[in-house]
């Protein structure tokens, strides 16, 4: 057998013997036969040098992962370690193998979870995979069935005017239309919702095309605040804005930022029903701007708080989807920015937007 002392002189194994991991060598059958000072620390009076290592029925298994350069967990005693195989080939005149020996304890990363993990998002990015497509395919079905029902609901107007008035035989037959005609108005409404979900999908799924520029946020904020105010939901609600005297620019897509204002502040109607206050702050926090939105209303559960921004979670299982946050926080993210949401130690949630700063332009819009 060819000895590992000999095969490792001078700095090789100086290395080894001094290295921060321990290092073992161990012949084809499993046998140890040299290691350095910190793994015999780590292996203790358990195995001694010329002792088996590993037992003879698992070392088939672990000797092809080894010549496979793949790493293996192995329990000796109470403690488990993680082998990493060193040898990047086995030559014909080498009868033995050189690992790395970590302990679990010191390890910084479970594989196990870590292998874990990524069998759950390769699930997850097939199920969004199937998800896209089944939305894209499923837009001509759900825009064939409202028509149908259009039509039917007209039909069905048609038919009610040519029921006699004066006929009190004819009263069950014109409940029955009106039922009808209900029943086909849900339908119109559940196929406009289920369409809705599909779009957001697909616009989830799909890269966003920004167009980046400088813009003033007291503008963008003052004209999303007259258009609600224009709106009969907001009338006995408080809006209040709190801009810096001289305002500041961000950079950014205009009318995606616009849009995400208006659902957070819609957001806010809803959670305070449509009778609270909600105050819109910025403050500048070099290199970014920061964007508040903060209403008085009961604030988000604490136990979605940490998930609000995942898709499909919701706090509005009637109306939403659970889309609006997550797209939002995606759309941000591409503009170099981040968004978060605490909930205020009294009542409220305050939604914090951050967006890179731009320089100050003299015509800016």
């Amino acid at each position: 057998m060819t000895k590992p002392e000999s095969s490792f002189p001078g700095f090789i194994g100086n290395l080894l013997a001094s290295a921060p991991l321990g290092a073992v060598v161990i012949d084809l059958n499993g046998l140890l036969i040299w290691a350095n000072a910190l793994a015999m620390t780590f292996l203790g009076d358990s195995i001694e040098i010329g002792g088996i290592m590993l037992a003879s029925k698992d070392w088939p298994h672990f000797r092809d992962l080894v010549l496979a350069q793949k790493p293996f967990y192995y329990l000796l005693g109470e403690q488990g370690f993680m082998f990493s195989p060193m040898t990047s080939e086995l030559s014909q005149d080498q009868d033995w193998l050189l690992l790395w020996m970590i302990p679990s304890a010191a390890m910084t990363i479970d594989f196990v979870e870590m292998q874990t993990d990524l069998i759950r998002h390769r699930k997850l990015a097939n199920l969004g995979q199937m998800m896209t497509e089944m939305a894209h395919e499923m837009n001509n079905p759900l825009a064939s069935i409202s028509m149908d029902c259009q039509l039917a609901g007209m039909s069905l107007k048609k038919l009610k005017k040519q029921i006699p008035d004066e006929h009190s035989a004819s009263e069950p037959l014109r409940e029955t239309v009106d039922k009808v005609d209900k029943e086909i108005h849900k339908i119109i409404q559940s196929t406009a919702k289920a369409a809705h979900l599909c779009q957001e999908i697909l616009a989830y799924s799909k890269p966003n095309q920004m167009i980046l520029r400088p813009y003033q946020v007291n503008r963008m904020v003052k004209q999303i605040l007259n258009q609600l105010k224009q709106q009969s939901i907001f009338h006995q609600m408080t809006l209040c804005l709190e801009p810096l005297k001289t305002s500041s620019m961000i950079l950014c897509d205009p009318l995606k930022i616009e849009q995400i204002l208006y659902n957070l502040l819609k957001n806010a109607h809803e959670a305070t029903q449509g009778k609270g206050t909600v105050w819109i702050r910025e403050q500048v926090e070099p290199p970014f701007v920061l964007l508040e939105v903060e209403d008085n209303g009961p604030g988000i559960p604490a136990e979605i708080l940490d998930k609000i921004f995942s898709p499909f979670l919701t706090t509005k299982p009637r109306t939403g989807n659970g889309l609006g946050l997550s797209i939002s926080q995606q759309i941000i993210r591409e503009h170099g920015g981040s968004f978060s949401v605490y909930n205020k130690p009294d009542s409220g949630a305050c939604f914090q937007i951050r967006l890179p700063q731009a320089a100050p332009l003299k015509d800016s819009l």
